[in-house]
């Protein structure tokens, strides 16, 4: 785990849940959670692949977020400048030609230093995940992702982000 405070590592589990009353509480928690963030946050998605950007779209929709995508981190960084104000969270692919998700992360992490931005990456054994906590990323995520997995990831990074503007 990174020693920024302002990183979370998402470790996915797999799809098998346990029977237990604590894992009842932990899965209501993390629904309370989505619910408490949904239908008033707008994720930008980052992502070169268009079905991975409509798979994304569905997911987020389906979780109750306003979803935003567009195919490049060149695009995200234009539309990050005029409509800074209206997104709350992004999430990027790692790879893509051109500008890739690190050095997208760097500028917007420069002009909004507490912009919850969430890595994916389809090739996790390739990542340098010091480096991804060290620019200010607030999650790394493995595709292909599973919806609830998704889901806890962005209320977590946006309760963080809560928490932040609150002090």
């Amino acid at each position: 785990m990174p020693e920024n405070d302002n990183s979370e590592e998402a470790v996915f589990p797999s799809e098998k849940s346990d029977s237990t009353e604590s894992t009842g509480r932990r899965e209501s928690e993390q629904v309370r959670k989505q619910k408490s963030f949904s239908g008033s946050a707008c994720i930008l998605v980052v992502e070169d692949d268009e079905i991975n950007r409509s798979m994304f779209t569905q997911l987020l929709k389906s979780l109750g977020y306003i979803a935003t995508t567009v195919a490049s981190a060149e695009e995200a960084f234009e539309y990050y400048k005029n409509h800074h104000d209206t997104v709350d969270c992004v999430m990027t692919d790692m790879i893509m030609p051109g500008m890739n998700g690190i050095t997208l992360a760097k500028k917007l992490i420069e002009m909004t230093p507490k912009l919850p931005i969430i890595i994916m990456t389809g090739y996790s054994d390739h990542v340098d995940q010091k480096e991804i906590f060290a620019v200010g990323c607030n999650a790394l995520i493995a595709k292909p992702i599973l919806r609830k997995d998704l889901g806890a990831v962005i209320a977590k990074v946006l309760e963080k982000k809560e928490e932040k503007a609150k002090q």
